[in-house]
């Protein structure tokens, strides 16, 4: 941020021209005058004439005519009511300037005597009006009036006009001559007053103060002799109204004065005939004629019409004129209407902050905005056509909010009911992307100045939210990781779902939000435009070859259990091969949920109930057989149902069933447990299906279940041995003596194994795309903004990506209830026209698309038949054709819409606002009936409401904007000022005169013009000054508007709007050389700050009142345009801190100022500055009175508040200096115009 004080460098400040300046007096018609004299002139030539006449009187001594005129009251106020005050008063002034401003002494001296002598001469005229004016019924009220002056005010003035009597000595004794005090005693002795003769001192020097008594004397003398003036004048009108008692001599004069008047204009006519006999027969030109002004038209269609062309020349009828008239206006072109309506609108834009990715050369997107609105609805202070950037706005403040940007994957692969489960998405990416996705990592770690390792953790860490399917609805994982693999190429996020949590399944269809599948369990990740850095770029860059869904779950107990005998119920435990198991037995197992998945591995946990805890196992509990029987005996084998069909899973390979624990080289005593483990089923290659409901076994099960056949020993469990072997037993003990040692045990009986409880443990991975083809395993959707897209996975080599692409700034989606009839459809935007910027930039370019089947396709440039918002920066008509492939077979957007989008890749901040959308839009024009005075201002908005003639099917008729565009006929002074402008430039820009008329003579509504040309020192000063200079070649053309103008909504700082900018720069480049560039654009304004502390004088106790006073004569003192039409921005114009101080000190209500330093900020494309008037130097405060502009082409304007306080002492504050860390975005500097 700059906040050094810059000066302007090099240039000529010419002050530009102003339309007030472009008017010469020269072309006036009365500019050159036969015969000058007014109505005074005419009546003081006659009295002094008089003067000079002797009239004889035989009866006293003789006189002169001006005595015998002047005895006549009427005369007398005839007289006093022409007198020329204007010429008396800009005597005085110009004497009193001069007497400021020039010379030494002895020059302000006799300044002074001058001064002394227009006010005596000023008090002699009113006193000769006392003297003389008759007392009557018309002229008592004047009379008393004149006595009150004489006696009330002049008496008191004269005296303090004698106090001056130095100067009066010394103009005595330098000339000789005693007029003055001559003149002084003649008051004396008339107006009774005390003024001392003069002493003889001298005193050489005349202060300012003595120069201010003067102007303060003359001040009331002048309001004096301008009130009696107008007091005359009625008296006059009354008497020449109402009096027939008037003297003959002093009527005829007065009617001779009144006749010669009018023959006097005629005798000044020549000088108008003149310019008429030049510009009109010898230049052969002609005033501009009249243009008719025209007006946008909205139309609504009766129920039932589902389209109507309006024909060219159909009659529309405003307000009457002032001829009582019907103005009427005519459609220009013939227009299709339709009953189809906008129904819905929505925008969408995209930022690109370089605040977001500050190391990138090209800042890629940092957010996606977006914004829904019900159509028909104006908003009077508009909405952003494309959308804006929200990154400096504060919550309240936002228009738009962020949008919705995420993907979502679905498979049946996520069914899990139960268990402790792990969740792992891998995303593999192309070689290529994902080197470009690690190669952005690097670069904002560079930036950040840390390692790639902790960016990546510190992105990935706040980057999105995800999400799954639990118990039926959408959960948030609290905790998930997101993990890199550079060698696969590979991006993986991994969380687990706890045991104590529901099953994961899909979604009801009554509660599944678009655009998730119904009952299909999904993960979906949703980014937070609120992390640290906006990770869409980084994952949009990732082009996508395969998406793999890896679960592993421990602990699935809800199964179905078979066996020969049929199902088992496992809330109690059971024999798995029934009460008698023999070899062949076999115990099935199935699940619609493991079996329905591409399983890596899976796990059988068997819990045994109540097993022999013989020290051997089965080898010890069946010892009573003497058959050998040992633990490692019992065996089983595998297989599994595939298409109707067992396979085996170990090719036959048999596995034990039961299993031994102890510590080693101990007994070993049977395990209560079984697990069987590795089981490979990964020929298998299940498809995986959504399973509908249970899956029981019979003979026409296809597949599901896993088989544990029991295969030996075929002893079993002893049910077969058990009853012959215990007969054994006992015969054989029979014929021996009790303790005979060759007694056998007798068997155990026999056992049939129970289990209290099954569970599953496996691994299941499903990839998108097997052996590069589509397993259709796994569903991929886009979350966009307004809905969702369905991606297929047809091919890894179809450049797939994990969001949309949104290569657009801004976009404006409409979506129309119907489709337009005849297929035309005629757009009215009305904008907010006057939308600024500094000069012309990213002007935008519309680009016309139409949705179907959830893409988006171009109009093509023979569908948009015409456009007259010059790119959305002015209202104006769009007129399309819709194409028949539009259709609303779409999921990115309402489906019960047809939509058409318009967007831009640049500008959309340049694009004007909008206060609403119409459908059915004309043009019409004025058809110039009946009166033109109405085009000195447009017709009003909601003026035009009639036809002229009835048209079948049209209701609604709606003027939105005023009418513009027409023109009344060229005044005869701007007539010659124009073709007196054309003989110099000849219609060709070639010299800043040139370039600066013929803009303000095209563009009335411009009311200053400053033209920069290139400065010969260019290439002469060092390269980081040259942007205050104009590059050879170049021309700066900076414009400001005319702050009357309705569409100027910033008074402060006014500025055109850019289509303006625009029209002018196209104007000027068909004018001017081809080989010079022209730059058009608004001034660089910088805002002014004072800072104040003021004590109020004494009395005054409203201090909220006076500081706002005091606020808003800071903002006139410093920006005098907004209250006087004659003065104008001024480019170049410093600000001074003194003359701040001065202004302030001069105002009634404030006693002491303190504490002031002046400030100004501005704001150079996002580079903010400030300078200060205070500033420190070796820890010294100094001071820097003049505050500079930064450019050639700024102006220093009032900011909008200033910080001024109260204080209640005359303390002294000392200054503070300020820097930007002081300063508010927003307030004090202007962030978005």
């Amino acid at each position: 941020m700059n906040t050094d004080q810059d000066s302007i460098h090099g240039q000529n400040f010419w002050r530009g021209t102003s339309q007030a300046a472009r008017l010469l007096n020269e072309l006036k018609p009365g500019y050159v005058q036969v015969d000058e004299r007014s109505l005074s002139d005419l009546i003081f030539f006659t009295d002094e004439y008089a003067k000079e006449i002797i009239l004889q009187d035989p009866a006293k001594e003789n006189g002169n005519w001006q005595d015998f005129l002047r005895k006549d009251y009427l005369y007398l106020l005839f007289y006093m009511a022409n007198t020329p005050v204007e010429t008396i008063r800009g005597n005085f002034l110009h004497t009193l300037d001069d007497a400021y401003r020039l010379g030494g002494f002895e020059y302000r001296r006799n300044k002074c005597i001058e001064l002394i002598t227009l006010i005596l001469d000023l008090g002699n005229r009113i006193n000769s009006w006392y003297e003389d004016m008759d007392f009557n019924d018309y002229t008592e009220d004047l009379v008393y009036a004149l006595r009150e002056m004489v006696e009330g005010h002049l008496k008191p003035q004269f005296e303090r006009l004698h106090r001056l009597k130095p100067v009066i000595l010394w103009h005595e004794v330098q000339t000789g001559n005693d007029t003055i005090e001559m003149r002084f005693d003649k008051f004396r002795e008339k107006w009774k007053t005390e003024i001392p003769a003069l002493q003889k001192t001298l005193f050489l020097h005349i202060s300012d103060n003595d120069l201010d008594t003067l102007a303060h004397i003359f001040n009331r003398l002048f309001f004096i002799t301008d009130q009696l003036a107008s007091e005359a004048k009625k008296v006059l009108d009354k008497v020449l109204n109402h009096s027939h008692n008037n003297k003959a001599h002093i009527s005829l004069f007065i009617a001779f004065l009144k006749l010669y008047q009018k023959v006097q204009g005629e005798i000044n006519q020549v000088t108008r005939r003149h310019l008429e006999y030049y510009y009109n027969r010898i230049l052969r030109q002609s005033p501009d004629d009249t243009r008719p002004d025209s007006a946008y038209l909205c139309l609504g269609l009766a129920k039932g019409t589902d389209h109507l062309v309006l024909e060219k020349g159909t009659g529309f009828v405003a307000d009457k004129d002032e001829n009582g008239v019907n103005m009427v206006y005519t459609a220009t072109e013939d227009s299709p209407l339709t009953s189809a309506q906008i129904r819905r609108i929505h925008t969408l834009y995209v930022s690109r902050n370089p605040l977001n990715y500050s190391g990138l050369d090209t800042p890629p997107v940092s957010d996606v905005f977006c914004a829904s609105r019900e159509a028909g609805i104006p908003e009077p202070e508009g909405w952003a056509l494309f959308g804006e950037d929200q990154f400096f706005k504060g919550s309240a403040s936002r228009t738009m909010s962020d949008a919705r940007i995420g993907f979502v994957v679905a498979s049946d692969a996520l069914l899990m009911a139960e268990g402790e489960r792990d969740i792992s998405l891998s995303l593999e990416c192309t070689e290529r992307s994902y080197r470009d996705f690690k190669a952005m990592i690097a670069v904002i770690a560079r930036d950040a100045g840390e390692t790639e390792a902790n960016t990546f953790i510190r992105i990935f860490l706040t980057a999105f939210d995800f999400s799954y399917t639990l118990n039926g609805e959408e959960v948030t994982v609290p905790h998930f990781a997101v993990k890199d693999h550079p060698e696969q190429y590979t991006l993986g996020i991994h969380f687990e779902v706890p045991f104590t949590a529901g099953p994961v399944h899909g979604i009801l269809p009554s509660k599944v939000p678009p655009p998730l599948p119904e009952y299909k369990p999904y993960l979906k990740l949703l980014l937070r435009p609120e992390s640290h850095i906006y990770a869409y770029p980084l994952l949009q860059a990732l082009q996508l070859i395969n998406i793999r869904i890896k679960t592993r779950v421990r602990g699935v107990k809800d199964l179905l259990l078979y066996n020969q005998y049929g199902q088992i119920n496992p809330a109690v435990p059971f024999p798995p091969y029934g009460v008698s198991p023999q070899p062949g037995a076999y115990f099935l197992i199935g699940s619609n949920e493991v079996f329905s998945k591409k399983l890596q591995d899976l796990h059988v946990n068997i819990r045994w109930f109540q097993l022999p805890q013989d020290p051997k196992g089965w080898e010890d509990y069946f010892a009573g057989y003497s058959n050998g029987i040992r633990t490692s005996d019992y065996t089983i084998a595998l297989s599994y149902l595939k298409e109707g069909q067992w396979h085996p899973v170990y090719n036959r390979v048999e596995t034990q069933l039961f299993r031994e624990r102890g510590e080693r080289g101990a007994e070993q005593v049977l395990s209560d447990t079984t697990r069987l483990s590795n089981i490979n089923l990964s020929d298998l290659s299940f498809v995986p299906y959504a399973v509908k409901g249970p899956n029981p076994f019979h003979n026409k099960t296809r597949d599901g279940y896993l088989k544990l056949e029991f295969t030996s020993p075929r002893f079993a469990f002893g049910h077969a041995d058990y009853a012959r072997r215990l007969s054994e037993v006992i015969m054989h003990n029979s014929k021996l003596q009790p303790g005979d040692p060759d007694i056998l045990p007798e068997p155990m009986p026999p056992l049939s194994p129970l289990v209290s409880d099954v569970q599953l443990d496996y691994t299941a991975e499903t990839s998108a795309f097997e052996e590069e083809k589509a397993s259709f395993a796994i569903d991929l959707y886009h979350i966009t903004p307004f809905g969702y897209k369905t991606i297929p996975l047809r091919s890894p080599h179809e450049n797939l990506t994990l969001f949309d692409a949104y290569d657009e700034q801004g976009s404006l989606l409409l979506g129309l209830d119907n489709y337009p009839e005849a297929g035309y459809l005629n757009l009215f935007f009305h904008l907010l026209e006057g939308r600024v910027e500094d000069y012309i930039r990213d002007i935008p370019e519309p680009r016309w698309q139409f949705l179907a089947g959830n893409n988006w396709y171009d109009f093509g440039k023979e569908n948009i038949i015409s456009d007259t918002t010059g790119g959305f920066i002015q209202s104006g008509i769009v007129r399309l054709r819709i194409p028949r492939g539009i259709s609303r077979d779409n999921t990115i957007l309402s489906g019960e819409l047809f939509w058409i989008k318009v967007s831009v890749q640049k500008g959309a901040k340049v694009a004007a606002a909008v206060q609403n959308i119409y459908v059915n839009a004309a043009m019409v024009q004025w058809d110039q009936n009946g009166s033109k005075h109405h085009l000195d201002t447009p017709v009003p908005p909601f003026t035009i409401k009639k036809l002229r003639d009835k048209v079948n099917g049209l209701k609604d008729i709606i003027q939105p904007l005023p009418s513009f565009n027409g023109k009344k006929m060229e005044d005869t002074h701007y007539f010659y000022q124009r073709v007196s402008e054309r003989l110099r430039h000849k219609h060709r820009a070639v010299n800043v005169w040139d370039y600066e008329r013929l803009v303000l003579n095209r563009f009335p509504l411009i009311q200053k013009v400053k033209c920069f040309t290139a400065n010969s020192s260019y290439h002469s000063v060092p390269p980081e000054e040259r942007k205050f200079l104009v590059e050879p070649g170049h021309v700066k053309i900076v414009l400001i508007p005319d702050i009357h103008n309705p569409e100027v909504r910033n008074l402060l700082r006014p500025k055109v709007g850019i289509s303006v900018l625009l029209k002018i720069q196209e104007y000027l480049r068909s004018i001017a050389s081809p080989f010079v560039q022209i730059e058009v654009m608004n001034p660089f304004y910088e805002r002014v700050k004072v800072f104040a502390s003021v004590k109020l004088k004494n009395g005054l106790l409203d201090e909220g009142y006076y500081l706002k006073l005091l606020n808003e004569d800071l903002r006139s003192f410093l920006t005098p345009w907004l209250w006087s039409k004659n003065t104008g921005n001024e480019f170049g114009n410093s600000v001074f801190e003194s003359r701040v101080t001065s202004y302030i000190q001069s105002l009634p209500y404030i006693d002491f100022v303190s504490g002031l330093s002046v400030i100004k900020t501005w704001n150079d494309g996002g580079i903010m500055g400030l300078a200060d008037s205070r500033y420190e130097e070796e820890d010294v405060q100094k001071i820097r009175d003049e505050l500079k502009p930064l450019y050639p082409w700024s102006i220093l304007v009032s900011a909008d508040e200033h910080d001024l306080k109260v204080i209640r002492k005359e303390n002294y504050i000392k200054p503070e200096v300020r820097g930007i860390g002081n300063m508010l975005l927003g307030s004090d500097f202007i962030i978005l115009e």
